[in-house]
């Protein structure tokens, strides 16, 4: 289990507790000791109390975002929240629904220039919940001085109850925001603990300037290559492997990789195996195999765990090759096999079609080796990639590489003969 899920566990329980606490010690008492009072039916008001605090906290989270952006000069080409909002399409901003990668809502920027500064993207929302806060703390303030006066009016009571709902939602939605750890979803308090420093800013700079470049469809060259490599940094230099790897440079691709396994020390146990799996990948797929063999098999027992955990992108497809290559084991392989969708899925966005492309590449070479094993049971799509409609690449982010849904109509013949096709292309081009 990744860090990230782990903490994303934790903050939940932490939510989820403030909830109930908030529920049993002055939800109930109102709506015991007031109920007669409520201006509607209690439970109806109570929903509409808690609708009300999640849609204006998660507004406020992006409305913060967009003017910390406009402020720290970047672009906003992404911004959607409870999955309404705007997205960049054709040099246009266009309304609609959309998913997005946050809490309740996601805003996605570009540096204008190397002046850009993120830090106010990260502050604004708070001052925006300051502001929440202090007209939150007036509105239970003023209820509890009507329901309390000589004139006493006790309804009062149910407005207090919609201040304090709205603030509980609001100080969920933050802790969340604002938790110092990397969590399953975007949280500006994982950036406030990275962005310490200038080269850290830089490199965030240059990771937002490779998205905003995915996201329009470009290449991704020219980026910066960080020598010394972090938690951070890694994920800028991914961006450049699977660029090199789009190019054909698998020396380059691994070259880069060589740099994280290099630092470490300064990287996580998870980055460091990873990079690891992914150079014995490289290496095999690039037809250094005795190489790529001597490589894992060197390693200790906690990389050769990590790949076999399949939990990457770069640890299934080296499952995939060790399994076919290395092992020689049919069985190992039709497990792995099933486990590609998923974890291209849960894989990042952004180096995402390098990493289908390179899994497709190691069943291929795989099934070259061993042409006789009979995969049939599996949509492999290995053929060519036939170029989508555009309501098709709307419909699908990534193309399925593998299922464990059999195939009629795709024989074993097939299966032999595609890689047989793909080996006598290869041999042309070379």
């Amino acid at each position: 289990m990744k860090k990230s899920e782990i903490m994303g566990y934790l903050v939940y329980a932490i939510l989820f507790a403030m909830a109930i606490l908030v529920g049993i010690f002055v939800v109930r008492p109102i709506m015991t000791d007031y109920g007669s009072y409520a201006p509607m039916e209690p439970i109806v008001f109570l929903i509409v109390a808690i609708v009300v605090g999640i849609v204006l906290n998660a507004a406020f989270i992006e409305l913060g975002h967009f003017v910390g952006a406009k402020i720290g000069h970047y672009k906003v080409y992404f911004l959607t929240c409870l999955w309404l909002g705007w997205k960049e399409k054709e040099g246009k901003m266009r309304f609609g629904a959309q998913g997005f990668d946050g809490f309740l809502g996601e805003t996605k920027i570009a540096p204008k220039n190397d002046k850009s500064n993120p830090k106010p993207f990260i502050y604004m929302p708070l001052v925006f919940f300051l502001i929440e806060v202090i007209a939150g703390v007036v509105l239970i303030a003023i209820s509890t001085s009507y329901a309390e006066g000589p004139e006493a009016n006790l309804t009062w009571e149910w407005y207090k109850l919609l201040g304090i709902v709205i603030l509980t939602c609001g100080g969920i939605v933050y802790v969340y925001d604002i938790f110092p750890a990397a969590l399953d979803s975007k949280n500006d308090g994982y950036l406030l603990t990275v962005l310490t420093n200038k080269t850290n800013i830089e490199a965030y700079n240059d990771l937002l300037s490779a998205e905003y470049k995915i996201y329009k469809g470009e290449k991704t060259e020219g980026n910066k290559i960080y020598d010394k490599v972090t938690n951070f940094t890694s994920r800028i230099n991914a961006i450049s492997t699977a660029a090199a790897i789009e190019d054909g440079d698998y020396a380059k691709a691994i070259a880069i990789v060589d740099k994280t396994i290099a630092c470490k020390d300064d990287v996580s146990s998870f980055i460091y195996e990873d990079a690891c799996a992914d150079k014995v990948s490289l290496l095999l797929l690039s037809g250094k195999e005795e190489e790529g063999r001597k490589e894992y098999i060197s390693y200790p027992l906690e990389v050769k765990k990590h790949i076999a955990s399949m939990s990457t992108p770069a640890a299934v497809r080296t499952y995939i090759l060790v399994s076919g290559l290395i092992d020689e084991s049919k069985g190992e392989l039709e497990g792995a096999i099933s486990k590609v969708d998923a974890v291209l899925k849960k894989g990042s966005e952004q180096t995402r079609a390098s990493d289908t492309k390179l899994v497709k590449d190691a069943i291929k070479l795989v099934l070259e080796r061993h042409p006789d094993w009979d995969l049939s049971a599996y949509n492999l799509n290995l053929g060519e990639e036939q170029k989508p409609s555009s309501d098709e690449k709307a419909a699908s982010d990534a193309p399925e590489v593998a299922s464990d849904a059999p195939t009629p109509e795709k024989t074993q013949e097939n299966d032999e003969k595609a890689p047989a096709e793909e080996k006598d292309k290869g041999e042309d081009q070379q």
